[in-house]
């Protein structure tokens, strides 16, 4: 298979998902980032917004997002169905595609090991909001789309 990648960003203005990383990552650490072996083949630039990843293997790359805020396709797709806190609690959940998980309640800091593993999207940084592109699909289409990404 032959074809390219257009690398397009997408502005937080548009996507209106968390805007930390966008805002935070500017000319200075793209700078530092270039002037290492990190930046030699693939250099990095501020953009003020995020790179869309292509969606080939979708499917085997939870968590979601740009901060792993979001645990399934599923929940991507239906922006009512995203956890405000969740720790993984299994394996590959095939149904929803992406990451069994299980609900928790209240904020628990980080104190413990345990406490990390928890993925806190009212914490700064860490929101699952924006991303609403499937939320005005029927529950049919969401589901057929589910279907197809699961193809790629």
């Amino acid at each position: 298979v032959s074809g390219s990648y257009t690398d397009r960003i997408v502005a937080l203005s548009e996507i209106k998902t968390d805007p930390e990383r966008a805002a935070n990552f500017t000319k200075q650490e793209a700078d530092f980032v270039n002037a290492s072996w990190f930046g030699a083949d693939h250099p990095m630039r501020a953009s003020g917004g995020y790179v869309a990843p292509p969606l080939t293997g979708v499917w085997a790359s939870a968590p979601y997002f740009h901060n792993g805020s979001v645990p399934t396709i599923t929940a991507v797709l239906d922006p009512s169905k995203r956890p405000a806190r969740w720790q993984r609690s299994g394996e590959y959940d095939e149904a929803a595609v992406g990451l069994h998980y299980q609900a928790v309640a209240q904020p628990v800091g980080q104190s413990t090991i345990e406490a990390r593993k928890v993925y806190d999207t009212t914490a700064k940084g860490l929101s699952a909001s924006g991303h609403v592109y499937g939320a005005s699909l029927s529950d049919h289409d969401r589901q057929a789309l589910l279907e197809y990404l699961k193809t790629l």
